[in-house]
This record gives structure tokens, C-alpha cells and sequence, in this order.
């Protein structure tokens, strides 16, 4: 016993080490007391300070953060040996955030594997062991629990709960009460709960050895709707049985709409209400796997009304009644009915109504929604502080039918039709942020589509005309299947960063950082097929001004491609084709420009990516064409993963004016100013960009009107290697130290070679110069040679070599396509296989754990099973997935290049007819 305390750092320091040598977190805490005297005659435990925090995926992740554990054990209990007698266990301050990534992976499963095997080949009996506890206490609890996979959020906030019952008896009397200050739900972007307040008693008595709770007087508080509670749950086997009702003792209309967190949180207690609700159901029998036990669930409201004092409407004559129920071990049975829902919200009508049988095997379903109401009278009847709403709404519409009419296309006994519309829609406000018209809106439904009439909207100065239509809409939303749609889509002007809610790049002269700290990969619906056709007159992103924007846009199974969409931007005119496809783990962007009269300027201080790849447009002045061909993985916040970038294209200029830190380094070495802003004519020059290297094929051009020539290569660190050849006429060269040299000659040109270094930011340049004699004498030479040669046939020769030249090297290029588009889908498939065999191992992870943590418990092994093999087949699903879309891009990425190859060699034969 003494022990423990005299060696207390030493054993402490002993236990992190231990946990973090087995866990895949960090585990820490600040101290732990033991104590004997002053507890006596119980022996007390307590540690502070608990933390477990996350590492690589979930680095800044923290799991458990807790102020105190304690607990008090009896020590006679203790040294006998027998029955460990717990007289009270307590947590306080306790956060727990659990969090559940896209992939499946979870924060909390945090144990290290193990190969450690445990003997259980002895035949020695186990010692019989006993443990009771008397109370226990949790306070100050707050939970976060976010499933990115399942689209799922659950949260409590300062959560309370004491309970007692002597554990050592075969019966427990097990009585508990809860209190939280505040408990959210949300799912697939909907919110069920928001802050509610929850209290609870639970009286139950738990039998052990059959696993069953008998419920006696139970209640649970949500807000001010209370829940009584009675009967038993067992898990007697595999199986959970159960015989369950709750009915609400209370009827007033009041309690009910404590619910609603825009009432319960503005004065609720002033609410002028009356009206009487019902709420009551049950759940009777077994689940197990595909068995469900059978429930009916009943809301009738009569009369409901509520109005705030101070305002001069009210809600009434709010009616329901809902039923959802299911008398079969199945769910193919199950029937929702909802014959009357209705409303008069300052006057304004709504009703409606929703009946649906068979859901699992073909859907019978029947709705009417109707309304008519003006919308700033809704102000008149519930306080809607910083928030404007005007214009009218008028909407009748109906659906009735089975799934298999539209699926069989028997639109003649299918029942659709009806109308929504919209006129004058205005929203806006301080709480909003925002100003939203709708001047005119038209939604009218038939068997077959939805259309959209003409309609126009205006969001923060922005308007926007569309029309079109959806069909299929009755399955996408009964079934999610697929959804198709078209729609034209026109605007005058358009501001992105506005449509945003960022503040306009107009509304400020200064250079707009771009901020993607808060930008997340988009995944696009893989169940859409939707066609837009787009026109805008003016577009704004950033700093970026885009004219006559045309084209069209697909999504379809998740990707959305770009079709022939032109615009003119930074001083020219740019044609676009290709997609972005969001379903791989790190989306991928495929495109393919071709640009015309661009400014070199303009680019360089409006787009990143040029002052990644090519700085040197900072110092450029003109203009240029390129086509580009270029594909990259995109990561978490949207922006290229540069190490992926793949592209391809060609440049040219007719001329351009240019300096820069190169020129300026050469103007010193040639002691002539001139040099330091030069006139570059004739580019026309290819590059690549590849595994981080930007190369550019050497290329000839002039330089302040002498024959040029440049190549080399920059890697994404802007290292630059490059070499400039040309000559410079001798009354360039203003250095004594060479002017002495050739002082007797009267002229000439000599050579320069230039060796680029350094890196785009601080170039290193080599200049040399050559032999000035002999460069006159080979030009005396040629001169002479061309003389004699000028009377042969070399031209017509040359011209005769110059096809098959040209075929060859296109062959050579599209040959080097095709290469270069196996390697990078071997790439993509190797990653994917990668990818895929981490997603089985770690579903196979996950179904270990599920059987692991059942124990040797009969009952929970035979509820793990089902569950482990879910597991494992959602994670070899995903992962075959992931191979077949990888092997899908593969074989795209060589068509392509096996297409650009015979585009290579038709352009290469039409060159050389010319």
C-alpha cells in the first residue's frame, strides 16, 4: 500500500509510457492521488487531467479530455479478496469528441495491433469474482459525434447523470436520472434536434442472467414535452426483444411545440397557446437481421394555437393527424398515413396530406400539398428579428401511383400534376446578411417531369434567368434513383465571390487573398444526369473579369464536364474541355485549353498556378497563344496537389517586350542599359510538365533582333537550368575589358552564351563570349557557300524531306503521349490498389473489433458476427469500386493520348503541304 505512493513519479511516468507504446494516440494525464486516511475506511483513486489526442489523420483531433476520474472502494472488501465493494465511481468535465472519417475510418479505435496470444490451455478453475457497486455520477459531460461517412451529428452539452443499484444481486434495482442542458441531431443535412433540453427518471430492475429490464416509472423531458415510458427490453439471445409503450401526459398544444427551437427559445413562456395534442406509441417483438418487431406510432393535434403578445396575428387552427405503423416482421408492410395537415398562419392557408403502403417493394404513395400565402404576414405572427420577407406564394400540387407506373413508363395511370408559384419573393435582413428577389417563379409537375418556367432571380445584385424541366423526379425521391434534367441558364452579370457571401472583388481596389482554409473536397451526386447550357454576359471571381461566357455543363455520375465553354478573359479569348471527377479519394481535374491574345502580365497577377510554373510572365509585356492539355489531383481544400500536375502544350508570340533579374544581370556583364528591357519576337516553343519538372524543348527566336535560341527545364521549387544561345552585334558591347580587344575591327556580331541558374526568385546568370575573328571568318564562309549552293535544287530536296520529317517526329511525340499516359495510368492503379487493400484491411480491422470486444459472451458474439461481415463486405465493396474507377481512367488517359498521336500526324501532313 505504500508502495504506490513513495514511488509515485517513477510508476506514473512508467503508465504513459506503457499506454502510448500501445496506442495510436497520444495519452497524457497530470496527476493521480491515492488516498487512505482521509476516505478511510474507503480506499480513494483519482486522476486529473486525462487527455487522448489524436495522430496523423486526426492530428489536432482530441478525443477524451477529462477533469476527474475518481473512485471510492471499500478496503476490507479489497484484502479479503472476495467481492470488490465500490461505494461510488464519478467522472466530471468530461469531453468526448468522436469522429468518423469518409473512408470509415474512426478517431477512437486507437489500439495498436498485437501478435500476443493468450494460453488458455490451462485446466485450472478461475477464480470466482464479485463486484457491487452502490452509485456512480457523471458531470459536466459534453459529446461530439460526427460521422462523415454516415452524413450524421449528434451532440450534448452539459450532460448530468447519477445512478445506483447494487450490482452483486442476480435482480438490479437500477434507478437513474439525467439531465442535459442541450442535445442536437442532425442527418443528411437535416436537423431533427436542436438544443433540446432532456431530463430524465428511469426506475427499472435489470436481470442479469437473462439480460432484461423491466421498466417501472420512467420518464423522459424534451424541452417541455414530457414521455412516459413502460414495459421490458431483453436480449435474451442474438435476438432483442422487447415490448415497449409511451404515451405523452400532457395534452396541451404547448408542450408539443417546445420542439420547435425558434418558439422554445423566444419567450415561450409568454406564448398565448391553446389546442390539445396526442402523442402515443408502442413497439412490440423480436429484431434480428432482417426480422423487425411490429410498431404504431400516433400524433393527432386539434386546434393548436399559439401568438406572442406583441404581435398581432397568430397561428391557429393547426391540425394533424399522423400515423405510422407496422403489423409484420417485416418492413415490406409498413404504412405511413398523414390525411390532414393544415394551418392558417396569419391567415395564410396550408394543408396537405401523404399516404404511402409498401415502400420496400413498390412504392403506393399519394400526396396533395396546397398553400396560399403572403409572405410578410408571416412577421405579423412569429418574431422574425433581423430577418425581411415579402411576396406571395401559391402551390397545389399532387402525386398518386405506384413506383412501377413510372418505372414502366404508364404515365396514363399515374396521378401528377399541379403548380408552384412565386411572385415578388423578396428575403433580406441583418440576420440574413443577404438580399434575395424571386420577381417570378413557376414550377408545374406532370406525370413525366417537372418543369420550370421562366424564372428569375436576384441575389445580391446578381440576376439569374433559368428554364427547364427534371424528369424522373417521383423516383429520385421515392427511391433515389436517377435524376435528369435540363436547363438554360443565362445572367447578364454574375460576381462568384459575391453568390459566396464574401465581399465583392468590386467593392475594393486591394488585391483579394484567396482564403481556402474553409474549402472542403465537393462531392458531387453520382445519381444525377443533369445538362446545363449557360450564358453570361459578365463574370467576376476575384480579381479575375470574365466576358460572353458560353457553353455547356454535365453531371453525371459524380463528374462534371465541361463542353466546349468559351469566354474572353485577361485580354483574350479562352476555349475549354474536360471534367472534374469527385469520386477518387483526391478528386481529379482533366482539361484542356485553348487560349488566344492572353496578356502575359495580366496572367502572371490573376492566376497562382502561373506564378508557380512560369514567374518570368511578371516582367513580360504582349501577349500570347496556347493550347494545354493538363491533368492534377486535387486535395482537401480544392487546390492542385502540384506533384501530381501532368501537362502538355505549346506557346507563341509574335513579340514581346521583356526584363527582369536575367536581364539585368546581363545588361552589368555587357556594361550596355539597353540590355536590361529587350524586344523577344517569333516564340513558338513546347513544353511539359511533369514529375515537378517544367520543360521547355529548345526553340528558336530572336532576341533584340538577333537569331536566338533557349531550352531547359524549372522544378516546382523554381530551380531554374537553362540555356540561352544568340549573338549581339559588337556596338552592343560596352565593356572596356572587351571593347580593348576588338578596338581595330569596325563590326561584326559575336556569339552568347548565357547559363541560367539560381531560381526564379534570385537567378544566377553565366554570360560568356566567343572568338569574334573567327566568328567573321565562318561567316565569310557560309556566305561563299551559299553563293555556290544557290544554283543546285537543295530547296526543292528539302522541301520533299520535310514531310516524312514532320510525320516522324509527330509519330515520336504522340509515341511519348502514349507512353506517358500507361505510365500515369499504372500510377493510377497502383494508388487505387493501395487504396483499396487499406480500405480491406481496415474493414477487416473493424469486424476483429467487433468480435474481439463481444468477448466470450455467447450473446454478443452472436450479435458481433452479422455485424463484422457487414464490415468487411462495405469495406471490399468500396475498395473494388475504387480499383474499377482507377482501371476506368487508366484506359481513358491512353485513348487519349493514342487520339492526340493521329491529331499529332494529320496537323504534321497538313504543315508540310504548306
Amino acid at each position: 500500500m505504500v508502495l504506490p505512493i513513495v514511488f509515485k513519479d517513477s510508476i506514473l511516468e512508467r503508465i504513459k509510457q506503457e499506454a502510448n507504446a500501445n496506442l495510436n494516440a497520444k495519452f497524457d494525464f497530470k496527476d493521480v492521488d491515492l488516498s487512505l486516511i482521509t476516505t478511510f475506511p474507503y480506499f480513494g483513486f483519482s486522476l486529473e487531467g486525462l487527455e487522448i489526442s489524436g495522430i496523423e489523420e486526426f492530428e489536432g483531433e482530441k478525443l477524451l479530455s477529462a477533469g476527474e476520474f475518481s473512485l471510492s472502494i471499500d478496503l476490507m472488501s479489497v484484502l479479503s479478496g472476495e467481492s470488490y465493494r465500490i461505494e461510488k465511481i464519478s467522472v466530471n468535465d468530461l469531453d468526448l469528441n468522436v469522429l468518423i472519417l469518409e473512408n470509415g475510418k474512426a478517431n477512437f479505435d486507437i489500439m495498436k495491433e498485437t501478435d500476443a496470444t493468450v494460453d488458455t490451455s490451462s485446466s485450472s478453475e478461475s477464480t470466482p469474482f464479485h463486484l457491487a457497486l452502490s452509485s456512480y455520477e457523471l458531470k459536466n459531460i459534453n459529446l461530439n459525434y460526427r460521422d462523415l461517412e454516415g452524413d450524421m451529428a449528434f451532440a450534448l452539452q452539459g450532460l448530468n447523470h447519477v445512478g445506483s443499484g447494487d450490482f452483486t444481486e442476480n435482480v438490479v434495482g437500477l434507478k437513474t436520472h439525467t439531465e442535459v442542458e442541450a442535445m442536437s441531431f442532425a442527418m443528411e443535412g437535416m436537423d431533427y434536434l436542436s438544443r433540446v433540453q432532456l431530463e430524465s427518471d428511469f426506475d427499472m430492475d435489470l436481470i442479469q442472467d437473462k439480460f432484461r429490464f423491466n421498466f417501472g416509472k420512467n420518464y423522459v423531458s424534451l424541452n417541455g414535452l414530457k414521455l412516459n415510458f413502460e414495459g421490458w427490453f431483453a436480449m435474451p439471445d442474438e435476438s432483442m426483444d422487447m415490448d415497449l409503450k409511451f404515451s405523452s401526459p400532457d395534452n396541451s398544444f404547448k408542450s408539443l411545440i417546445s420542439l420547435i427551437p425558434a418558439l422554445y427559445y423566444k419567450d415561450f413562456e409568454s406564448l398565448k397557446t391553446s389546442g390539445e395534442f396526442k402523442l402515443n406509441g408502442l413497439v412490440q417483438g423480436k429484431y434480428i437481421n432482417e426480422i423487425y418487431p411490429s410498431f404504431d406510432i400516433n400524433l393527432m393535434i386539434r386546434e393548436g394555437f399559439f401568438q406572442y403578445p406583441d404581435l398581432p396575428s397568430a397561428v391557429s387552427d393547426v391540425n394533424v393527424d399522423f400515423q405510422i405503423v407496422n403489423k409484420s416482421r417485416n418492413l415490406d408492410n409498413l404504412e405511413m398515413h398523414l390525411p390532414r395537415i393544415e394551418a392558417k398562419v396569419a391567415g395564410s392557408q396550408i394543408s396537405g396530406s401523404f399516404d404511402l403502403k409498401d415502400p420496400m417493394r413498390d412504392p403506393d404513395f399519394k400526396f396533395m400539398a396546397q398553400a396560399k400565402a403572403n409572405l410578410e404576414d408571416l412577421s405579423k405572427a412569429v418574431p422574425l428579428e433581423g430577418y425581411k420577407m415579402a411576396g406571395t406564394v401559391d402551390i397545389d400540387m399532387n402525386a398518386a401511383g405506384r413506383l412501377s407506373m413510372i418505372d414502366n413508363e404508364q404515365y396514363d395511370a399515374l396521378k401528377a400534376g399541379g403548380y408552384a408559384k412565386a411572385s415578388n419573393l423578396q428575403f433580406g435582413g441583418d440576420s440574413l446578411g443577404m438580399e434575395i428577389s424571386l420577381p417570378k417563379a413557376e414550377l408545374s409537375l406532370s406525370p413525366q417531369m417537372a418543369k420550370l418556367g421562366p424564372t428569375t432571380l436576384i441575389y445580391e445584385g446578381n440576376t439569374m434567368e433559368m428554364e427547364g424541366q427534371l424528369d424522373n423526379l417521383l423516383s429520385y425521391a421515392l427511391r433515389d434513383e436517377l435524376l435528369k434534367g435540363e436547363l438554360e441558364f443565362y445572367s447578364p452579370r454574375l460576381d462568384l465571390l459575391a453568390l459566396a457571401g464574401e465581399e465583392s472583388s468590386e467593392a475594393s481596389s486591394d488585391p483579394v487573398e484567396s482564403d481556402t482554409a474553409a474549402l472542403a473536397v465537393i462531392r458531387l451526386p453520382e445519381n444525377i444526369d443533369f445538362h446545363l447550357n449557360a450564358k453570361v454576359d459578365s463574370l467576376l471571381y476575384d480579381q479575375i473579369r470574365i466576358s460572353q461566357l458560353v457553353g455547356g455543363v454535365r453531371l453525371k455520375e459524380g463528374r462534371a464536364s465541361l463542353e466546349n465553354v468559351k469566354m474572353q478573359m485577361l485580354g483574350g479569348a479562352m476555349r475549354m474541355n474536360g471534367g472534374y471527377d469527385s469520386k477518387p479519394e483526391l478528386p481529379l481535374a482533366e482539361f484542356d485549353f485553348a487560349i488566344e491574345g492572353f496578356s502575359f502580365r495580366e496572367s502572371y497577377e490573376a492566376l497562382d498556378m502561373v506564378k508557380q510554373i512560369a514567374p518570368i510572365m511578371k516582367n513580360m509585356e504582349g501577349r500570347y497563344t496556347m493550347d494545354l492539355s493538363m491533368s492534377t489531383l486535387l486535395g482537401s481544400d480544392m487546390s492542385p496537389q502540384m506533384n501530381s500536375v501532368n501537362a502538355s502544350g505549346s506557346l507563341a508570340t509574335k513579340s514581346v517586350q521583356t526584363g527582369g533579374k536575367v536581364f539585368d544581370q546581363l545588361a552589368t556583364f555587357l556594361k550596355n542599359p539597353d540590355y536590361r528591357q529587350l524586344k523577344v519576337s517569333d516564340i513558338d516553343l513546347e513544353f511539359t510538365l511533369e514529375d515537378g519538372q517544367l520543360k521547355v524543348e529548345p526553340f528558336d527566336f530572336k532576341l533584340a533582333g538577333q537569331k536566338a535560341d533557349l531550352g531547359g527545364s524549372m522544378s516546382l521549387a523554381q530551380d531554374l537550368d537553362f540555356d540561352l544561345n544568340t549573338t549581339i552585334p559588337l556596338s552592343g558591347l560596352k565593356a572596356d575589358a572587351y571593347l580593348k580587344q576588338f578596338q581595330t575591327l569596325s563590326g561584326g556580331s559575336i556569339p552568347l552564351k548565357v547559363k541560367i541558374g539560381g531560381t526564379a526568385t534570385s537567378p544566377e546568370v553565366r554570360p560568356s563570349l566567343g572568338n569574334l575573328k573567327q566568328q567573321l571568318g565562318d561567316e565569310l564562309k557560309q556566305k561563299l557557300n551559299q553563293a555556290v549552293d544557290s544554283v543546285k535544287t537543295q530547296v526543292k530536296e528539302e522541301v520533299n524531306k520535310k514531310l516524312d520529317e514532320l510525320v516522324k517526329a509527330a509519330e515520336e511525340q504522340g509515341d511519348k503521349l502514349i507512353a506517358e499516359a500507361k505510365a500515369r495510368g499504372d500510377q493510377l492503379k497502383a494508388e487505387a490498389k493501395k487504396q483499396a487493400d487499406k480500405l480491406r484491411a481496415t474493414g477487416e480491422e473493424a469486424a476483429q473489433k467487433i468480435l474481439d470486444e463481444a468477448g466470450t459472451n455467447p450473446l454478443k458474439q452472436a450479435a458481433a458476427k452479422p455485424l463484422a461481415e457487414k464490415a468487411r463486405k462495405e469495406a471490399n465493396d468500396k475498395a473494388q469500386k475504387l480499383e474499377d474507377e482507377a482501371a476506368q481512367q487508366a484506359n481513358g488517359l491512353i485513348k487519349s493520348a493514342e487520339e492526340q498521336k493521329q491529331k499529332l500526324i494529320e496537323n504534321a501532313r497538313a504543315k508540310a503541304q504548306i
